[in-house]
């Protein structure tokens, strides 16, 4: 049983039964269970395995997808009214600085090579490794360590910097940057850099900062550090 909020749904929902990696529910007697926004009487479920789109269900407008991380299942509810949400006040950032986009080469990797990332939870992902980002701040060389997002069809790469656990968020934060042209060049911008789900919730599994992706320099740019009381907001479009 998983005891959804109160006064948001019944207090039986339904019952989730495991075999291996499957997963199935079985709504309670007398409840009405959407899966994927259609009736729903009960049967088997896609978890997020392997980067699959998950089905969602939703009970009363609680929706719940099945994760998967390393082979240990949990349920992600999430509550549109839950008061974490309804009370959000924004998030704060550095103010914009043309100084923080910064031109980049990718220097590509031995074939089949991937990024190993270590989690919260103790388990490990590995990406698709698509180089290391050789670039400059104050006229000095840095590399970062750069996975191929195959949903995003783009450069992700976690980083951490002397801003961390102060200014920023203690574990690090996230950048995203184009794919390299012929050359092998690309940008990367950090005023687009941004924090991990878990900046947020204790109940994301997020990954820890490779070893090879800390920048011994403040980081003056991006998504600050997240306080429930900061009033000022910022986006992620500039």
């Amino acid at each position: 049983m998983h005891p959804f909020p109160a006064g948001r749904a019944p207090e039986m929902v339904g019952l989730w039964h495991r075999s291996g990696s499957e997963v199935r529910m079985e709504p309670a007697s007398g409840v009405v269970v959407l899966k994927n926004d259609q009736p729903f009487a009960g049967g088997a479920l896609v978890t997020d395995a392997h980067r699959a789109t998950p089905d969602v269900i939703s009970v009363e407008g609680v929706r719940v997808t099945v994760i998967d991380r390393g082979g240990r299942l949990g349920l992600r509810v999430k509550d549109s009214l839950a008061p974490t949400r309804m009370n959000f006040t924004g998030l704060r950032c550095f103010d914009y600085f043309s100084d923080w986009v910064l031109s980049a080469h990718l220097e590509p990797p031995a074939p089949g090579v991937t990024l190993t990332l270590a989690t919260v939870i103790g388990s490990r992902e590995s990406l698709p490794l698509a180089g290391t980002l050789i670039f400059e701040i104050a006229v000095k060389t840095h590399r970062l360590q750069a996975a191929l997002d195959t949903e995003t069809d783009d450069l992700f790469v976690h980083f951490r910097d002397t801003t961390n656990g102060h200014q920023t968020y203690g574990a690090g934060r996230f950048l995203h940057a184009p794919k390299p042209d012929a050359a092998g060049r690309t940008t990367l911008d950090f005023n687009r850099s941004y924090n991990p789900h878990c900046a947020v919730t204790p109940f994301a599994t997020c990954s820890r900062t490779p070893a090879e992706n800390r920048l011994p320099v403040p980081v003056l740019a991006g998504e600050r550090q997240y306080l429930e009381a900061w009033h000022s907001h910022c986006s992620r479009s500039y």
